[in-house]
């Protein structure tokens, strides 16, 4: 009765959602330069958004709705939420509205930033990744709100699971003199803090220099080149112009197959490349050889599993689903380093 009504009706909105136009959201540097000259030239996508990825977005803005309900329960003022700010450099501004103004007991502003993400794009920010588009937005935010407060210097972003309701905190500060960012702090929900201090160069001007680009080929009717690798997985896969971007690569790849040139300057990473690949080819040949090694000894000693000194050895059978070829059941030598107690 509702269920498939309703992803109709949150299909309704979605042209107003998926408009083109300049803004902080999408400055990033991470976002395909390519993808966003398709866009905002109104190319036709191969994929359109589902309706059902529109609830998606949706979902995301009562996640940062309800972390604020609750940030409102601690002693921090959150205010300001959805308030209006703008970025101007060379006769281009960046308009966009903050997730608000987070102030604390000591009476410092700073902006707040809410991201409710998937749960593999949380775990890959919780490794180490650093989610830079993120970090770019926040400057712009800080640069508009300087205008009104020049008393404002850090953000808080805030990056929510969406999954199991775990947060990542960083503390971002930006020195508009300068156009650096820094990461002050990293910490997640359950404890642990991750290292700080990665610096980041010109964020505002460059993401400006971006859509100055994004800009002149829309106007030219040109496209910048690709940034990503053939075959990558991500974006391109996700991406709504994938086929029109790559549909073509083979007929570009053939048309300059018979061009070469003087590459003088790539004979020192050439020799290395392939003394790595020699390297890697006997390290590999003689790990097979010392593997068969051990578990001729584990197949006479009629066991699967011992202790080897400081090491843990074991012979296990896993089952390998097949693709190309019939599912099949294969032997795999397990040898782990015992940890030292107290180590994680």
């Amino acid at each position: 009765m509702l269920a498939d009504i309703l992803i109709k009706v949150a299909g309704m909105e979605k042209e107003d959602r998926h408009a083109y136009y300049p803004r902080p959201s999408i400055a990033g540097p991470e976002r395909c330069i390519r993808q966003m000259v398709y866009w905002g030239s109104g190319t036709p996508e191969d994929t359109k958004m589902s309706d059902r990825f529109v609830l998606v977005l949706d979902d995301s803005s009562w996640h940062e709705y309800l972390t604020s309900d609750w940030i409102q329960k601690t002693a921090f003022k959150l205010h300001s939420q959805q308030m209006t700010v703008s970025v101007t450099w060379q006769g281009l501004t960046l308009t966009g509205h903050i997730d608000g103004i987070i102030t604390d007991l000591l009476g410092v502003d700073r902006l707040h930033e809410h991201k409710a993400i998937n749960h593999f794009t949380w775990q890959r920010y919780a490794a180490g990744v650093v989610p830079v588009d993120y970090i770019a937005q926040c400057c712009l935010y800080i640069k508009g709100l300087q205008a009104e407060n020049p008393a404002i210097n850090e953000a808080v972003l805030l990056i929510k699971n969406k999954n199991t309701s775990q947060f990542l905190e960083y503390l971002i500060g930006y020195d508009s003199t300068t156009d650096t960012a820094m990461i002050k702090s990293i910490i997640a929900s359950y404890g642990e803090v991750a290292p700080s201090g990665e610096v980041f160069e010109q964020t505002v001007h460059s993401a400006f220099a971006k859509f100055e680009i994004v800009d002149h080929h829309i106007k030219a009717g040109t496209l910048p080149p690709r940034p990503f690798e053939y075959g990558t997985d991500y974006p391109c896969t996700y991406c709504s112009w994938q086929n029109t971007c790559w549909g073509e690569y083979e007929k570009e790849v053939e048309a300059i197959s018979n061009n070469e040139a003087d590459l003088t300057e790539l004979s020192d990473s050439a020799r290395f490349y392939n003394e790595l690949g020699a390297q890697i080819g006997e390290m590999t040949k003689q790990k097979k050889e010392v593997g068969h090694m051990i578990k001729k000894v584990l197949l006479d000693k009629s066991v699967r599993h011992g202790k080897a000194g400081e090491y843990d050895i074991e012979l296990l059978l896993k089952k390998v689903k097949g693709y190309a070829v019939e599912p099949r059941t294969q032997e795999e030598l397990h040898v782990k380093k015992f940890k030292s107690r107290g180590s994680k």
